[in-house]
């Protein structure tokens, strides 16, 4: 006698390839496949769709009739496209982070350099806006990381950039346009060295770019000295608190030594010169500078430096050792030119 086997289709519901394909397709959206891998996802979005409708489709036969082995294959395909989607989406969101973490990094750097740069140039409100809309930015680009969605907080940092970047241009018109009067300080220093010369004594520059104060002794320089500035260092001198350190030629007309002055020695110059007066007469009838604004004083080389920034309210700051060195050997009436620089 011969047996006769039946082939049965699968007529139970594949609970754990379903419960799979549940937790696989969760893990996915976990990853954040919906943002990272639109694409793979879309494919795991698609075999779910078709998992399910084949689900309920079997699901409304009568149960000798239904057949769950096309359910089984799709619940495989889920599985299959979900993961796909789910390493795709982490080496994209790894990536995009990767990338904020350094971009963000250098983004700060440049925005403190800025901040510094800004706080050298004289005052303009348009340009503390600019920073403040990095700083808002940054703080959105760390507020959208914070949520894992790196995509948009590396959009945040490349907004910011842009801002630094229309800053830097700003910037850099503003610095051409002082170093166009590098002819006048070159020929202040000139003068003042050949001053030195024909009188054989000692004559000061200072250099505020470069930081230094240069001493001349006969016409020939003999020691150069760090120096700090006033904290809106660049540019000429206006008014009275702007911490602007003035240009121009100047000569020694005080000399304070221990115990009258808050800054170990001092020198002070005879800031305002009649230069400085037209300017300053010039900027009131032109509206530059405000017409209850005064022209200041007390411009002095003094001691307490060596802070490692520019602090001063417009005088020129040396290391205490330098200033001692300095004041004994700089009678009153020695010539002080300050410029921008002496590079010419």
């Amino acid at each position: 006698m011969v047996a006769v086997t039946f082939w049965a289709w699968p007529t139970a519901l594949p609970e754990e390839a379903l419960h799979a394909a549940r937790e696989a397709v969760s893990t996915a959206l976990s990853h954040g496949a919906h943002r990272y891998a639109p694409a793979e996802m879309e494919r795991a979005d698609s075999s779910w769709n078709r998992l399910m409708a084949a689900t309920r489709s079997e699901g409304s036969r009568a149960r000798l009739f239904r057949n769950y082995g096309t359910v089984d294959s799709l619940a495989s395909a889920v599985i299959a496209h979900a993961t796909v989607a789910s390493s795709a989406a982490t080496t994209r969101r790894d990536s995009l982070r990767s990338l904020f973490v350094g971009e963000r990094g250098r983004t700060e750097e440049r925005l403190d350099a800025m901040r510094r740069t800004v706080a050298s140039l004289p005052r303009v409100t348009a340009r503390y806006r600019l920073l403040d809309r990095v700083d808002l930015a940054l703080r959105r680009a760390d507020t959208s990381t914070g949520r894992r969605e790196h995509d948009t907080a590396l959009m945040h940092v490349r907004a910011a950039a842009l801002l630094l970047n229309e800053l830097d241009r700003d910037a850099g018109r503003q610095m051409t346009a002082y170093l166009d009067q590098r002819p006048v300080w070159e020929r202040w220093v000139q003068e003042t060295i050949r001053e030195s010369r024909r009188t054989g004594g000692r004559a000061l520059v200072v250099d505020k770019m470069n930081r230094r104060l240069h001493v001349y002794e006969a016409g020939k320089l003999v020691e150069s000295l760090e120096v700090e500035l006033g904290s809106s260092w660049l540019g000429d001198k206006g008014m009275e608190g702007d911490n602007a350190t003035p240009e121009g030629k100047y000569k020694v007309s005080v000399r304070r030594g221990a115990g009258s002055t808050r800054y170990y020695r001092a020198l002070e110059v005879d800031y305002p010169n009649a230069d400085d007066r037209r300017a300053f007469a010039e900027g009131k009838r032109t509206g530059r500078i405000s017409s209850s604004a005064r022209i200041g004083g007390l411009i002095e080389i003094h001691g307490e430096g060596g802070k490692g920034d520019d602090w001063t309210n417009g005088c020129v700051a040396l290391r205490n050792r330098d200033m001692e060195r300095l004041f004994v050997r700089t009678p009153l009436g020695t010539p002080v030119t300050i410029v921008g620089t002496t590079k010419w």
